[in-house]
C-alpha cells in the first residue's frame, strides 16, 4: 500500500510539474508573439513614414521640362535625320 501511495504521489507530482512547465512555456510563447506583433506594426509605420517623406520630397521638387534631343527622327524624312546625325558627329 505504501508503494502504491508513493507511485500515485509521484505520478500526480509529475502531472503537476508538466502542467506548470507547459503553462510557463505558453506564457513565454505568447509574450514573444505579442512582442513580434508590436515590432511588425512599428516597422510598418516606419515604412509608411519613409514613403510619406519621399512623396513629400518629390512633391516639393521643381518641375523640369523634358529635355528634347537635338536629333529627332522624322518618320517621313529619314534622309534629313541622317544628315542631322552626320552634322552632329
Amino acid at each position: 500500500m505504501i508503494g502504491s501511495l508513493n507511485m500515485k504521489t509521484l505520478r500526480w507530482s509529475a502531472l503537476a510539474a508538466g502542467l506548470g512547465v507547459g503553462w510557463l512555456e505558453y506564457r513565454s510563447h505568447a509574450k514573444c508573439e505579442k512582442q513580434h506583433a508590436i515590432e511588425h506594426q512599428y516597422h510598418q509605420q516606419q515604412a509608411l513614414i519613409e514613403d510619406a517623406k519621399k512623396a513629400y520630397a518629390r512633391s516639393k521638387q521643381p518641375l523640369q521640362p523634358p529635355v528634347e534631343s537635338p536629333l529627332t527622327l522624322d518618320e517621313d524624312n529619314l534622309e534629313a535625320y541622317l544628315v542631322q546625325l552626320e552634322k552632329s558627329a
